[in-house]
């Protein structure tokens, strides 16, 4: 029986995708001449749901309200699975270490994209079969930095949330994982060290996550 487990983001964790997320997202906003800077992004937009994203970009340029939420959303998704075409976007050496980190522990994955960007992309590398649960936007109501997300994939762990760690790359997500009572880990790539402070670990890639680490943090 298997006393700890493990709670995955996606992008940015699994998959070296978060350039991509923006790009789409800006082209979205391109179309609708918007230009949007960096810094609105990464506060508006990185680590939530596109749905999230988008309410919150609504509420800056009004001229987005002339579209609902979901045609906004579509539009993304459409740009997205472009830009991902024929694109090997899983990261080096997470295949191999989710696949030996199974054997000792459960593990969950929680994410703000939505399922029908996720599982294709897991399937094709037979990796949706390593996650005892898959939490995806299309799950929740409250996008990352609320922990709706993490307290769904605990549940779905069934372990109690001091036998779990989250990994993540993003503030927001840090603080959905913090919020939901769990040790974290951050990787590195998409943030700067000081903006992932609060994470109890800080590695530079999923392949540093190993049974002695998880043991180390949760003991």
């Amino acid at each position: 029986m298997k006393t700890h487990g493990l709670l995955f983001d996606y992008n940015g964790v699994i998959v070296n995708d978060e350039h991509l997320q923006r790009e789409a997202m800006l082209r979205v906003l391109a179309q609708n001449n918007i230009q949007l800077t960096s810094a609105q992004y990464e506060k508006n937009c990185l680590g939530q749901t596109d749905q999230a994203g988008f309410a919150n970009l609504q509420a800056i340029f009004p001229e987005l309200n002339r579209l609902s939420a979901a045609a906004l959303v579509q539009a993304k998704v459409n740009q997205y699975q472009n830009l991902i075409k024929n694109k090997d976007i899983i990261y080096s050496g997470v295949k191999n270490t989710l696949n030996s980190l199974k054997d000792h522990f459960l593990l969950g994955l929680v994410t703000g994209s939505l399922r029908v960007e996720v599982e294709p992309i897991l399937s094709q590398a037979n990796l949706n079969q390593v996650f005892t649960a898959i939490i995806s936007a299309d799950d929740i109501s409250h996008s990352k930095p609320d922990p709706e997300g993490y307290l769904k994939g605990i549940a779905a762990l069934d372990l109690p949330a001091s036998q779990i760690i989250a990994v993540e790359d993003t503030a927001t997500g840090l603080t959905a994982a913090r919020a939901a009572g769990l040790k974290c880990v951050a990787v590195l790539g998409t943030q700067t060290p000081d903006q992932l402070a609060q994470a109890d670990q800080i590695i530079k890639s999923v392949e540093e996550v190993t049974p002695e680490l998880v043991e180390a943090l949760l003991n």
